[in-house]
């Protein structure tokens, strides 16, 4: 199996992640969790430290694949909604708690068309 596909998937979230925060976060809505600086900047980290740390100890632990991808995949949703709560929070006027579920969503549906295409051996 080749990453080629995953890879391209990728690029592909990451594009519209991007597309989609531009299209729906105009002029001063662009303001970010670690603009505010303070505690909305520091749960932020936390958040993506505590992510970044789950992933890699699932990466190394011993459970077969499928577990793993499905809990890497909870870890990623619970990271979402997180991300979209302290958004929703802390910058009530502005429409990124709804770009950041929105990229989610997409990037469900792009996993799933992914898995359907090339499910995991």
């Amino acid at each position: 199996m080749t990453l080629l596909p995953f890879l391209i998937v990728i690029v592909v979230v990451l594009g519209i992640y991007t597309l989609v925060h531009r299209m729906i976060v105009r002029g001063e809505d662009r303001r970010t969790l670690r603009d505010l600086g303070g505690r909305p900047s520091l749960y932020a980290y936390i958040a993506n430290i505590v992510m970044i740390v789950a992933i890699a100890v699932l990466t190394f632990s011993e459970l077969d694949k499928d577990i793993k991808f499905w809990a890497m995949l909870g870890i990623v949703a619970l990271f979402a909604l997180a991300q979209a709560l302290l958004e929703r929070r802390y910058l009530p006027n502005t429409r990124r708690h709804i770009a950041t579920l929105l990229s989610f969503g997409i990037l469900l549906a792009l996993f799933a068309a992914y898995m359907a295409w090339n499910p995991l051996p």
